[in-house]
């Protein structure tokens, strides 16, 4: 019988207690993990440093189901999208390349603080598709202004996999757990009243992979939302985002954020 090893780290325990995982293979689960994220060939390292050419040719490479019909309806819907997934694989550059496959819209881009010089260059590579690029703060005004902009067509970029410090959580369940999960991303898109296009990013064989999932219209929403609907449309996400979570465990960068979504 195995036994857990005084030196087992937190995410070892947590691939264990969350995934069921032995310890053995949590032990190499979490040795694949930090290969993945602390490495300095980090998927964020090189997007950040490389040159938009480089970024250009990753994003060809990259594997999206149904790629025509994405675009297709990126390049027809006139109404405003947000583009919503989790901090798992080369999701950077997955953001890059469904923003390539829109018509020129206005881009935003959520961030908590002020952005470097080296993030600001990795946004302004989707303007390379003639995009107007607009980062945005947490705070209320400037949320108000991204809901009109979104509802006169703009894309927003947005992350949902995150704890109370980045905003309201409402519990949900999720590997076999109650966690804390935030809500402000499917909020923001229902007062814009536009779509919601789910996509995931893992390796997979040695090949980068974009995977959409079916699109949330939000656009014949009228009322503020209401809690139980919220609640609903982001357990169904989270539903969705721990399918891919439980297949790429070790691709998932946010693992170290469980206790505080635990905490609530």
């Amino acid at each position: 019988m195995e036994s857990n090893a005084k030196n087992d780290d937190p995410i070892s325990l947590m691939f264990q207690g969350f995934l069921g995982e032995s310890p053995s293979q949590s032990r190499i689960l979490a040795n694949d993990w930090r290969k993945f994220e602390i490495a300095p060939n980090t998927l964020w390292e090189k997007f950040k440093s490389s040159s938009l050419e480089s970024s250009l040719e990753q994003t060809g490479r990259m594997a999206v189901n149904d790629e025509d019909s994405v675009k297709t309806f990126l390049q027809g819907t006139r109404g405003g999208v947000v583009l919503l997934t989790i901090h798992m694989g080369d999701f950077l550059h997955g953001i890059l390349k469904l923003s390539g496959l829109s018509h020129r819209r206005n881009v935003l881009v959520m961030r908590r603080r002020e952005p470097s010089k080296e993030e600001l260059k990795m946004f302004n590579k989707m303007a390379s598709f003639g995009h107007r690029i607009t980062v945005i703060s947490h705070d209320s005004s400037s949320l108000k202004s991204a809901i009109k902009m979104l509802r006169r067509g703009a894309i927003f970029v947005l992350l949902h996999d995150l704890s109370r410090e980045w905003g309201k959580t409402i519990p949900v369940k999720a590997f076999g757990h109650t966690l804390q999960w935030v809500s402000g991303p499917i909020e923001i898109a229902i007062l814009g009243k536009s779509c919601v296009l789910p996509f995931y990013c893992f390796r997979d064989a040695g090949i980068h992979h974009c995977q959409v999932e079916p699109i949330r219209d939000y656009r014949a929403i009228s009322y503020v939302p209401r809690e139980q609907f919220v609640r609903k449309e982001v357990q169904n996400l989270v539903s969705l985002s721990e399918r891919y979570i439980r297949r790429y465990p070790s691709q998932w960068s946010h693992w170290p954020l469980i206790p505080k979504m635990l905490q609530g």
